[in-house]
């Protein structure tokens, strides 16, 4: 199995890095690592926790395989509609590392999981029904004392979600992102499942050096003694 151990957060990424070999999947990697704050933004919300974690939209793994480096050595699920970024993320998965496990799904499509989930970016690509029926699905997901973290682009009048609104439709045209539509949610869409079972709700922006309008939405369920 390979070497994982509790690794700061610049050791990880090196690490995380090193494991794809295609030099345009280890520079996409690099340059996620070394500049999306959400990586060690997610390691710290999760610290700690024995908590099994579901990633939907997990692409090729590197937020899985990032916490595994951190020292998480939990159950781990990704899940992707994309079947050759499924296909990336298994075969690190099959060079052995136990902990994460890799589905090649619609993350539309029920899955029976209590724990964390973790939601990168996702929304955005699906019709506003199924916005409002995949949180609701998160939300009932979370386990007592766990917590689901969604990184989005809430759709505002802000000049960020204008250029983030033309960067997503660029790369929808080029087929990098397959999704069928693209439909930012609001704030209110994303945190209305949540305020209704009782989460305790925090928003972060989630910039980092980028232009874009990125927050990090962090919904906590408290534990059922608590």
């Amino acid at each position: 199995m390979p070497s994982i151990g509790l690794l700061d957060h610049e050791s990880a990424c090196a690490s995380v890095t090193s494991l794809f070999s295609n030099p345009w999947l280890k520079g996409y990697a690099r340059g996620k690592l070394r500049i999306d704050p959400m990586y060690s933004a997610v390691f710290e919300c999760l610290r700690g926790s024995r908590l099994p974690i579901l990633d939907l939209g997990c692409g090729i793994g590197i937020l899985l395989y990032y916490l595994g480096h951190r020292g998480l050595h939990l159950r781990m699920i990704g899940v992707d509609w994309d079947a050759g970024r499924i296909a990336v993320a298994q075969q690190i998965a099959q060079a052995g590392y136990q902990n994460p496990s890799f589905i090649h799904q619609d993350a539309r499509k029920p899955i029976q999981f209590q724990g964390h989930v973790v939601m990168l970016d996702l929304l955005h690509y699906i019709d506003d029904g199924d916005q409002r029926r995949l949180l609701e699905t998160v939300a009932a997901s979370i386990a007592p004392g766990g917590c689901a973290i969604i990184r989005q682009c809430p759709r505002d009048s802000s000049n960020r979600f204008k250029l983030t609104n033309v960067v997503e439709r660029l790369g929808h045209a080029l087929r990098w992102h397959k999704g069928s539509t693209i439909n930012f949610p609001t704030h209110e869409t994303i945190a209305q499942p949540f305020r209704g079972r009782g989460f305790i709700e925090e928003t972060f922006p989630m910039w980092g050096g980028t232009p874009f309008n990125n927050y990090l939405f962090v919904f906590r369920r408290p534990k059922d003694n608590d």
